[in-house]
């Protein structure tokens, strides 16, 4: 069975639902679109974590 765009977004709005390295890195769902294969995210970390600099396919940059 295929989720469609709402489903996933209603599974995504649920913090509760994420793993545990989504929580810690603050992930936020802004949107995506299936049929498009793109998605937009923010990732709000915690202090801990905000020297973090990550470049990988997507280029993800955190700097607090």
């Amino acid at each position: 069975m295929q989720l469609i765009d709402e489903q996933i977004r209603a599974l995504l709005r649920d913090p509760a639902r994420h793993p545990p390295s989504a929580r810690h890195l603050g992930f936020e769902q802004i949107d995506f679109s299936v049929a498009e294969r793109w998605a937009k995210v923010a990732f709000m970390p915690r202090g801990a974590i905000c020297a973090i600099k990550v470049i990988s396919c997507s280029r993800l940059v955190v700097i607090c």
